[in-house]
């Protein structure tokens, strides 16, 4: 299927705006000048490398809430860019240059008199030391008096680059971020015309695996709701780009995840009013991060799976006819896999015990027509 892989990976990201909007500014801001200073330095070369290095070096973190400056223990913030240059590397060559970007991210916190991590390396790419320095601009970490960082050359023509106007109309005006951002990104948003076979999947299970790791009780969940969906769909005749289709929705249908308190997420007790509905507004946030992303948008279906035939889900309360049939078929997925899971409070069911309990739900919360369908694709 057609896939515009930074749509992904930048919705990802935009679930910050809903987790901590200072850390997701602050990404946005640093991607921005890493890239205008480097092009500043060597006239574009490695525009693409900086920009892209910048925007994904905290891809293996985004679930962590709060500022991980702030949250990481010692271990984490020593092998933090490991886990985004990992994700990186194991994903099908879906843009360029992907190897050469992990190689950047695993250096940005490296300095070159050796005090940096994770490695404590003296010798760093020049790539690294860009992105390194505006971080640590940014976050009034002074290297001003002392050259013993980066290198000294890298370090003056900073002082130069910072002067100029546009730049400090970025450094002061925070509304001018979000507008450049995105010209930037539209340069380098890239897809393949195809995406198929093995190549998908291992994109797809990567985007799975850092959504359902908010979560230590969801660890498979989204995988199982796409395969559940995709079945189901199957047994309905679906052809195959429309099989496609509620794959990367079921895959997606969680995104806004992303963007709720790991606390509440992870509580072990029972949630309060108050947290329950704070976790509800994921379904909200995966419809409106879907929605805002033109390369998206056809899948923000997959986001409605917690309404109910008889208008009583959310987040916006539709019913029956209003509800896409995509929709329909993810939400008996998803109820189905929340039942046949393992939970604290209780034992999986079977797959014959789950659907007993679904068949008490349809006509009020699930459609009748999707419930016999999978019935029929499982046998049941």
């Amino acid at each position: 299927m057609e896939v515009v892989t930074l749509d992904i990976i930048n919705a990802m990201i935009n679930c910050l705006r809903y987790a901590n909007s200072n850390r997701l500014l602050f990404i946005r801001k640093s991607t921005i000048l890493s890239k205008l200073f480097g092009d500043f330095i060597d006239g574009g070369e490695n525009s693409y490398k900086i920009f892209m290095a910048s925007l994904l070096k905290d891809i293996g973190n985004i679930g962590k809430s709060g500022n991980y400056d702030e949250t990481f223990n010692t271990y984490e913030k020593k092998y933090k860019n490991y886990k985004s240059a990992e994700i990186i590397r194991v994903m099908p060559e879906i843009f360029a240059f992907q190897y050469d970007i992990a190689d950047i991210i695993l250096e940005i916190d490296e300095r070159i008199d050796g005090s940096g991590y994770p490695a404590g390396k003296e010798k760093i790419l020049f790539e690294a030391q860009i992105i390194g320095i505006v971080e640590d601009y940014l976050k009034n970490i002074s290297f001003f008096t002392d050259f013993s960082k980066y290198s000294k050359d890298i370090i003056e023509k900073f002082f130069i680059f910072i002067e100029k106007a546009e730049i400090k109309a970025i450094l002061t005006d925070d509304n001018l971020v979000e507008p450049v951002f995105q010209e930037e990104l539209s340069r380098y948003n890239v897809y393949k015309e195809r995406i198929e076979g093995v190549e998908e999947e291992q994109f797809l299970s990567t985007v799975a695996s850092m959504i359902d790791s908010k979560h230590s009780y969801t660890a498979g969940h989204t995988k199982r709701v796409a395969a559940y969906s995709y079945t189901i769909a199957k047994g309905m005749d679906y052809n195959k780009d429309e099989l496609s289709e509620i794959r990367y929705a079921a895959y997606l249908h969680d995104i806004g995840k992303l963007g709720i308190d790991d606390s509440i997420l992870d509580k072990p007790d029972k949630l309060s009013n108050d947290e329950f509905e704070k976790i509800k507004l994921h379904a909200k946030y995966s419809y409106e991060i879907l929605r805002e992303s033109p390369g998206l948008k056809k899948f923000m279906y997959g986001a409605l799976h917690h309404e109910r035939i008889d208008g009583k889900g959310y987040p916006f309360g539709l019913k029956g006819n209003e509800l896409p049939e995509g929709a329909k078929i993810i939400a008996v997925a998803d109820v189905l896999d929340a039942l046949t899971s393992n939970r604290s409070y209780r034992k999986p069911f079977t797959f014959k015990e789950a659907f007993e309990l679904i068949d008490m739900m349809t006509e009020t919360a699930l459609d009748e027509k999707i419930v016999k369908a999978a019935k029929i694709c499982f046998n049941i």
